[in-house]
């Protein structure tokens, strides 16, 4: 079969798939199948502002949490739409109901940071990077682990490429947890365990330093190494990789 023939097969399914799918909500009325469409829209026709509204719909009438997540996301970055933070936080709290990890993250830093409605409500914001956490989300956990060094912490950062990570804070934090080290070290080993350079990195410096855990050259060097190696296979596994 020739190269040409192949490409008219693949349009055809394409096609295929796109009239299922609007069969599907239109005439189903399947709330899956319109947030299906509202992904076609999106990726195969590149019509974002029909998307929207397919995905804007599912979530406000028929509660579909996928589609409360990608609503949730448009008005979080004020893409094709206005942006609205308090709305957005009520999309992803459906999203978050329903399991989906990237939803309880993203919910979780809006608590964070507050919203022009409402300000920070950091226990909210644990509770919710918590439940992304559970669900096996690294960035999650790694993120919760820096939340309970306290708002003073010198958390350390490992640059993908390898390149030595700086000490530093986060000035712009507009929250804070009370310092709990127990909670840093475990939400800190769990992110390291499912392959977070950064947080590897950060339990290493805790035992080195005893940084409210019993200092422990040999487990820092361990975690260093973690790490390290980390740093490395994402180096490997990246096709930017000079």
């Amino acid at each position: 079969m020739s190269s040409t023939a192949n490409q008219e097969n693949s349009e055809d399914y394409v096609k295929r798939v796109g009239i299922e799918y609007r069969f599907g909500c239109y005439e189903e009325k399947r709330a899956d199948s319109c947030h299906l469409l509202g992904e076609y829209k999106e990726a195969v026709e590149k019509n974002i502002p029909e998307a929207l509204k397919l995905f804007k719909r599912n979530c406000e009438v028929d509660k579909y949490a996928p589609s409360c997540f990608k609503y949730g996301r448009y008005l979080l970055s004020g893409k094709h739409c206005e942006k609205d933070w308090d709305k957005a936080a009520s999309c992803l709290e459906v999203a978050c109901d329903a399991k989906i990890p990237p939803a309880c993250q993203r919910l979780g830093l809006v608590l964070w940071n507050g919203t022009p409605k409402k300000p920070p409500n950091p226990a909210a914001a644990a509770r919710r990077m918590e439940q992304a956490c559970e669900l096996d989300d690294p960035e999650s956990c790694w993120l919760l682990s820096t939340w309970h060094l306290g708002p003073a912490a010198a958390v350390k950062n490992v640059n993908v490429k390898g390149q030595k990570g700086d000490k530093s804070t986060d000035s712009t934090a507009r929250a804070h947890l009370p310092r709990n080290m127990d909670l840093a070290l475990k939400y800190g080993i769990k992110a390291c365990d499912m392959g977070s350079p950064h947080s590897c990195a950060n339990v290493s410096r805790m035992y080195r330093n005893g940084d409210g855990v019993p200092k422990d050259v040999q487990k820092a060097e361990e975690f260093k190494q973690r790490a390290i190696d980390l740093v490395k296979m994402m180096n490997e596994a990246s096709p930017f990789t000079a």
